[in-house]
Parts: C-alpha cells; sequence; structure tokens
C-alpha cells in the first residue's frame, strides 16, 4: 500500500520566498487545508504553506493542475 501510494500519489509542487527554493510536498504529509494555508506535517512540528505559493500539482508522473 505504501509504495503504491507514493507512486500514483499527489505530489503539490510551491515555491518558498524564504529559502528561495521550488519544494514538494507529498499528499501523505498534507493534515489539512485552513484559511488559504496547506497545513503539512514536517519533523513533527505543522508547517503553514500559503495556497498562492502552489505551482503545480502532479498525480504520478502526470501534471493535472498548473498555476
Amino acid at each position: 500500500v505504501g509504495a503504491a501510494r507514493k507512486e500514483g500519489g499527489y505530489v503539490v509542487h510551491y515555491f518558498d520566498s524564504i529559502s528561495k527554493k521550488h519544494h514538494k510536498i507529498n499528499s501523505h504529509e498534507i493534515r489539512r487545508v485552513e484559511h488559504q494555508h496547506i497545513v503539512v506535517a514536517r519533523k513533527g512540528r505543522e508547517v503553514f504553506i500559503p495556497l498562492h505559493r502552489v505551482s503545480r500539482i502532479h498525480k504520478g508522473k502526470k501534471v493535472v493542475w498548473v498555476k
């Protein structure tokens, strides 16, 4: 189940304006969407990613949404 989830799961790509880098979020890391933010579990903490930073979403290798 875990391998299938990684291969066929959604991946959200976003730009972090502080580090000036593009990052990826796997769908299993997303905890909830709250007040224009994606809340992600990382290293035991919750990280808030503004929705306007999301640049594209992939399902497997296929792009399903682009800004």
